[in-house]
């Protein structure tokens, strides 16, 4: 993720204004972790500036996904999420907790250039799954109840 003085830059070189939103919005994208819904990223935005609408979040999101800041992904049914990280990646989805982890697969089958007469542009895996947290809670022996 780019620092804030650098995408100021890139507004700037698109033509569009640098604001306290967008920047706002920046931020609280790199101070959410990863895949923030807008409504999470909307939380951390108004705690710093205050004067934000929960429309603004969405369309600073979706113009910096235009300028290819962030992605838009749609992981898990529900609300979109955000990624920050740019770079071709695909997700592990955790069906216990919900947590999304980002996996990197150079496998050749997984990014093909074409399929028959269809001609891929892009690729998104999506493994679904146990992560090792959640697999351990289950794994754990129960606990006796205490008596009083």
């Amino acid at each position: 993720m780019r620092s804030t003085a650098e995408l100021m830059a890139v507004l700037r070189e698109h033509g569009w204004k640098v604001t306290a939103q967008r920047v706002a919005v920046y931020e609280a994208l790199r101070d959410c972790g990863t895949h923030p819904t807008a409504d999470e990223v909307f939380a951390i935005a108004t705690a710093r500036i205050g004067t934000i609408s929960i429309r603004s979040v969405y369309q600073t999101l979706h113009e910096l996904a235009e300028l290819g800041e962030v992605r838009a992904v749609h992981i898990v049914p529900g609300a979109a999420r955000f990624d920050t990280n740019t770079t071709h990646h695909d997700h592990l989805v955790c069906d216990v907790c919900g947590e999304i982890t980002d996996v990197v697969l150079e496998h050749p089958a997984l990014r093909p250039d074409e399929i028959g007469d269809f001609r891929v542009d892009s690729t998104d895996v999506l493994f679904r799954g146990v992560c090792g947290a959640c697999r351990r809670l289950r794994a754990a022996p129960a606990r006796p109840a205490e008596v009083s």
